[in-house]
């Protein structure tokens, strides 16, 4: 998974715990981009797949070119 950058948003309206979040990830459209994101919706278990019931709504993933600039 070297060098693939992944980016996501989460609204989670009040309480975490309670769950009702609304994700959205975006990724490069490369094969190892979606693994990443197989991985961060939890869908190859693991502990982000406890996290997985908390994401009530999920709006997909995007397929977006990702740059980072440091300085």
């Amino acid at each position: 998974m070297a060098g693939i950058i992944i980016g996501g948003t989460v609204q989670i309206p009040g309480n975490g715990l309670h769950g009702n979040w609304t994700r959205q990830l975006c990724g490069a459209n490369t094969a190892q981009a979606g693994a990443a994101i197989d991985l961060l919706m939890g869908r190859t278990g693991g502990p982000l797949a406890d996290l997985a019931p908390l994401a009530r709504q999920y709006r997909g993933a995007k397929r977006a070119s990702i740059a980072f600039n440091l300085f």
